[in-house]
This record gives C-alpha cells, sequence and structure tokens, in this order.
C-alpha cells in the first residue's frame, strides 16, 4: 500500500472518530422516539411525526391507583383537570411519572417498567415534566420550578417563583401561598413557568435559561389590572396562571383555570391580551397553539378557535379536543372530524370513533382512546379521504391520556393504570407490582401513640410532627390516627429515607390512604407554617428543626409552633422535655410578655401538653344572615385587621372554590 493510501486511511479514520466524538458530546437533543412534554410539543399539539408500529400488542402494565385532583366539585373538575391523571412524557428512554400524592417524579423504563429513579419535591406534583437537552422541569405546589437531569434525577438547579417560602393550607395539602400551577413549557433554550393561582396576592410569570435557570425576562404586574370583569364591571384582577402554558413562534398563552386564555410576548414577557369579559365565564386550564391559531378549553372537554393576533373567538368553530398536525386539525369525541386550517368550517373528512378519552396523532396514523378500548386509523397521501381502521385494542378501563414513543404507545386509564403496548408479539402482559407494605411500628410505640392520640380525639384534621428520630413513634401515630401528618426534620437524608418508606404502600391496595407530608429544613429560616392549622403538634426532637435541645431553645420552639394550632383546643405535645418544670416556667413568663395567648399547661407522664382553649383573644361571631339575631350586620370582631392575606383555600368541606382571608404582615 501507498504511503499516498496510508495516509488518506489514517484521516478518514481519525476524521471518523472525531466525528463520533463530537456527537458523542453534543447536549442530548428530543430523538425521533421522545414524546417530551405534554402532547409533544410546546404548542400541545398532540401530534408527533414519527410513527410507531402499525400493529400493536400489550407489553406491560402498571397500576398506582385513581388521582385524587386538586380541585373536587364537578365545575372544577371539568374546567381543571389537569391532574385527575396520570400524565407522561417519554425521553431518553424513560417514562416520567408526576404524583400529587407523593409530591414525586418516578422515572420508568419505557421497555420494562422497571423504576430507574425518583426525586421528591417538597410539595405536590400536578403536572409532567417538560424535557430538551437531557433535562426535566417540573413545576411543584411548593412553589418551585425543578430542573433535574434526566438520567440520574439530581437536581441541577432550581428556582422559586414567589417572593417567600410561606406555607398555606390549599386543596387539603401543606404549599406555597405561590403554588407553581403554570406547567413548564421548554422550547429553545428557554423554559417557561408561572407561580401564584390568586392575582390578590400576585402572579408571577417567568421566561428562565434552561441551562442555568436565570431569568430571561418576568411579568409580574398581571395581577392587579384595573379590567372589566366577566359581568362587566371594572375591578383589579388579572390572569390567575393554572394548567399548562403553551407556545408559538411569538406568543406565550397562559390559561387561567376557570377564566380564558391570555396572550404574552414570548420574547419580552409583555402582556398582549386578556379578553376576561367578553367571553363570560369560558375557560379552562388546557391550551393549544400553533401560528394559525389557538384553541381555548371550555366547558364539557370542548374546544373554541381564537384566531390571531387577535386572540378573539368564532364561536362557529367548535369541538372536542383537537390533534393539531401540520396542515389541518382534527377534532375528537364520538367522531374523528378534519378541518384545514385554511377553510376551517369545511369538514374534510369524518368517521364515527370513540375518541372521548383522548386523540394523538403519530406518522401517519391516528390513535384514539374511549371505553375499554383504543382504535388505530391509518391515513393514507390523500388528505381528503377519511383514514382507514386497521387495528383496535382492548384495554381495561376508559382511556383518558394517550403517548406514542419508543416504538410504543401508552395508555392512561383513568383509574390509575398504565399500559404499555409495543409490535412485539407477546402471549401474555406483564404486570409491574408494587410494594403495599407501610413501616411497622413495635408494641412499645403505638402505645404510647395511642395514650397520646386518646387526648385528641378527631375524626381528621391535620397533625405536625417535629423530628424523626429514630422513626417509631412516627410510623405509630400515622398507624393509629387519622389526621394528615406533616413530618418537620432539617436533615434532608434523613427524610430523603422516610420519604422512600412512606411512600411504599400502594395506592391502588388501599384507597383513601393519607400520604404522610415531608418538610425538610430550618423552621423560620427556610419556611414558614400557616396559623391555626394543627390540631396535634408532636414534639419529638426539637433540634431537629433547627433549635437547640435545652429549655431556652424549647421555649423558643414552643413559641414558633403554638401560632399553628387550630383554636378550640389545639394541642403542642412535648415528648419528655429535659425539664417539665423548668419548660412550664419559661412558657408561662412568655405567656405573660403576650404570647402562647390562651395556652394551658399540662404535664403528662413525662410530656408537656399545650393547649389553645377556645375561641382566639378578640375573635367575633356571626351567627345569623345578618350579623345577630337583631340584624345588626354589626362583628364584635376586633382580631382582623388590614393588611388581609391568604389563609387556606379548597377542600372537601365545600364544592366550590373557598377562600379564607386573614390578618398578616407576614406575607412576603
Amino acid at each position: 500500500m501507498s504511503m499516498m493510501k496510508i495516509s488518506t486511511t489514517l484521516r478518514r479514520a481519525f476524521f471518523s472518530l472525531f466525528a463520533l466524538f463530537i456527537l458523542g458530546n453534543l447536549p442530548t437533543t428530543v430523538l425521533a422516539a421522545d414524546w417530551p412534554m405534554w402532547r409533544y410539543d410546546a404548542g400541545r399539539s398532540g401530534a408527533s411525526p414519527h410513527a410507531i408500529p402499525e400493529k400493536l400488542a400489550p407489553a406491560w402494565t402498571v397500576n398506582y391507583g385513581q388521582r385524587k385532583p386538586a380541585w373536587d366539585d364537578p365545575l372544577n373538575r371539568d374546567l381543571m383537570k389537569f391532574d385527575t391523571q396520570f400524565e407522561p412524557v417519554v425521553v431518553n428512554g424513560l417514562m416520567l411519572l408526576s404524583f400529587n400524592d407523593t409530591d414525586k417524579v418516578l422515572a420508568l423504563d419505557v421497555k420494562t417498567g422497571e423504576e430507574k429513579w425518583r426525586f421528591y419535591a417538597d410539595g405536590p406534583i400536578r403536572f409532567p415534566a417538560a424535557c430538551e437537552n437531557g433535562k426535566a422541569y417540573v413545576v411543584s405546589d411548593d412553589g418551585y420550578l425543578y430542573c433535574l437531569d434526566v438520567k440520574t434525577g439530581d437536581v441541577v438547579w432550581k428556582f422559586r417563583g414567589g417572593p417567600s417560602d410561606r406555607k398555606i393550607l390549599g386543596n387539603e395539602r401543606l404549599v406555597s401561598t405561590w403554588p407553581a400551577r403554570g406547567a413548564a413549557v421548554v422550547d429553545k433554550g428557554t423554559v417557561y413557568f408561572a407561580a401564584s393561582i390568586w392575582p390578590f396576592m400576585g402572579t408571577f410569570i417567568y421566561a428562565l435559561d434552561a441551562e442555568t435557570g436565570n431569568p430571561v425576562w418576568v411579568n409580574d404586574n398581571t395581577s392587579a389590572l384595573f379590567i372589566d370583569q366577566p359581568h362587566h364591571y371594572p375591578a383589579f384582577a388579572g390572569i390567575a396562571p393554572q394548567g399548562h402554558l403553551a407556545l408559538n413562534s411569538s406568543q406565550l398563552f397562559i390559561p387561567g383555570g376557570r377564566s380564558i386564555p391570555a396572550a404574552l410576548e414570548r420574547e419580552t414577557g409583555k402582556l398582549q391580551y386578556f379578553h376576561l369579559a367578553d367571553y363570560g365565564k369560558s375557560g379552562g386550564s388546557y391550551v393549544f397553539a400553533n401560528d394559525h391559531a389557538f384553541w381555548g378549553h371550555e366547558r364539557d372537554d370542548e374546544y373554541s378557535w381564537f384566531k390571531l393576533p387577535s386572540g378573539r373567538r368564532r364561536d362557529e368553530l367548535r369541538g372536542k379536543q383537537p390533534v393539531l398536525s401540520e396542515k389541518a386539525f382534527i377534532y375528537s369525541g364520538d367522531k374523528l372530524e378534519r378541518h384545514n386550517y385554511d377553510d376551517p368550517k369545511e369538514v374534510v373528512w369524518t368517521v364515527e370513533a370513540d375518541a372521548n378519552g383522548d386523540l394523538i396523532e403519530a406518522g401517519n396514523c391516528l390513535y384514539a382512546g374511549g371505553e375499554n378500548k383504543i382504535t388505530v386509523w391509518k391515513q393514507g397521501e390523500d388528505a381528503t379521504q377519511a383514514p382507514e381502521l386497521i387495528q383496535t385494542l382492548e384495554v381495561d378501563g376508559t382511556v383518558a391520556r394517550l403517548v406514542a414513543a419508543d416504538d410504543r404507545l401508552i395508555a392512561v386509564t383513568a383509574d390509575g393504570k398504565i399500559h404499555v403496548f409495543s409490535g412485539e408479539e407477546s402471549t401474555s402482559t406483564k404486570e409491574i407490582a408494587n410494594n403495599i407494605e407501610r413501616p411497622q411500628a413495635s408494641e412499645e410505640a403505638l402505645a404510647e401513640a395511642q395514650e397520646i392520640l386518646r387526648q385528641v380525639p378527631t375524626d381528621g384534621g391535620y397533625g405536625f410532627f417535629v423530628g424523626i428520630g429514630d422513626g417509631e413513634l412516627l410510623k405509630a401515630v400515622v398507624a393509629e390516627s387519622t389526621l394528615k401528618w406533616v413530618v418537620l426534620d432539617a436533615d434532608r437524608d434523613r427524610v430523603a429515607e422516610w420519604r422512600r418508606k412512606f411512600d411504599a404502600v400502594d395506592r391502588a391496595a388501599t384507597p383513601g390512604s393519607h400520604p404522610v407530608a415531608f418538610l425538610p429544613g430550618v423552621l423560620n429560616q427556610d419556611y414558614t407554617l400557616p396559623v391555626y392549622l394543627s390540631h396535634l403538634t408532636i414534639v419529638n426532637d426539637a433540634g431537629s428543626i433547627g433549635y437547640a435541645s435545652d429549655i431556652e431553645g424549647e421555649t423558643q420552639l414552643g413559641m414558633a409552633l403554638f401560632e399553628n394550632l387550630r383554636p378550640y383546643g389545639g394541642k403542642l405535645w412535648f415528648v419528655n422535655p429535659n425539664d417539665t418544670d423548668q419548660l412550664v416556667s419559661k412558657l408561662r413568663a412568655e405567656q405573660l410578655q403576650g404570647g402562647l395567648e390562651k395556652g394551658e399547661f399540662t404535664p403528662i407522664d413525662s410530656s408537656l401538653v399545650v393547649t389553645r382553649v377556645g375561641q382566639l383573644p378578640g375573635a367575633g361571631t356571626w351567627t345569623h344572615q345578618y350579623g345577630s339575631m337583631e340584624n345588626t350586620v354589626k362583628s364584635e370582631e376586633s382580631r382582623v385587621k388590614l393588611p388581609m392575606g391568604l389563609l387556606w383555600y379548597g377542600g372537601s368541606s365545600n364544592m366550590d372554590v373557598l377562600v379564607v382571608l386573614g390578618t398578616s404582615t407576614a406575607y412576603f
């Protein structure tokens, strides 16, 4: 071989190796097999250009149990159904699932169902991740946007949307005063999200650099717009972000929960329009968009066409959840109905199909989910011809969501099952098992817990457990009580360990069981607690949340936790304090200085119990429609003073949105 040929061969080998090196070290981008965010892309089109096998067979299933959504009344469940079922995304061979009960993202191997990693936030995760370049972006009710490494689940960075870490009770969970419910959408290196659902508390809409988390822009001035309300009366109000944000090439669309979507300039965050009053009380938590129009979610899972750039609705163009392909959109429901963008009123073709659960497009096939089945429709090259039915897949349950990725079709049913179909022939479906055992407490710990709980008769409510310790008493009080427990401990490693232990319960096997919530960090430094919430606060280890174990430290802890107790009998239970007599003396001294209002101290065995007796000092009553039996329309309340802020909202005690305000100067 001549030297010239050897040289040429070496050069080719060098450049081949160089190319492999470069390609191997480029940022991980969206693969052809991915479904990287809710409804595939940043516009929420529901249409992937990538085909999966035409003939599918069951591969594996898993059952995590039916979800309990944030909002419990029928209207809100119609318009704000964002966490009524699992919403999988698939990236790099992993299926990512968000859990609103156990506050986690779970990564499963999409081929086998094997768990690869899990990540826990400090509040419910109600929305799916949005993925790009090897990162997953997920929001939580704890107020943060988290950037996770897709391979490991490790936190790359996190960003708080609200002005502080103040906690309140929201939808029966301890959450941020400014929960992040404007779900993340990411495109071309920028991630967008929103925090706060109550305009009077301030709302915050962000564009962040997807690699660093640094703000590109923030819009925090849309919450106090002086605009017409749905009955055409002007008032200060604004956007209430709640749902999946969506993008087209120039706009960011913000769903408003139960109000019409707003549009912001994508590059600057400047408000373009928010036609709140013009369309009454229509609106929902879903919005889909491209450069032709945007589609707004309304009642009965219908969607209206909104013109661009005006954002005005065309009332005659309305149908069930649409799929937005490149040249047309297809409405779903009891039939599939194709419309072209250039003449959207014209129906190009119609076929009868049960797509009341979901409809997606992958390659040239449509997948319609309904009651106990999925139908697969193949579209021909002639777009004017109706598609051909090529397969029907049986599913146990009502299909609520479909995803096509990694040569697989994923179906989520309303009762919490996830079914995976592949092109590989199979004679049986692999069922993925779940752990069903919660940690078991010792007999001694159970006896101690029973004695504590005997002193606090209640059929429900909230309890706080301060300091995990060896975990024995924690396991016992959770097992023996009906309270919803929140565990406070500054040791994040210990919190991570016990989160996993209490996450082992199988929700499908034990419906209605209450998840144990954990809040890591130092009290009044990393977070503040809401007032008037706890039926029972057990102080197992004061030092675990940043307080010294001596008497002075315990006294400070009593002051910090006493305001969290509910009136009319809330109890603060110190387990085995160092010196009960000295602790009582210190607490009484602080009571004389104005603290621990209406607190009574009772030694019980080796413990000390502080009880908040009766109503709050200065609290009034409102016993009749007009205040009193004399119809005075006057309250003797002297406790409530400006400024007012959010105390709690939502919950099973009402069948609509109930918001309670209180006096506070510590909202920021």
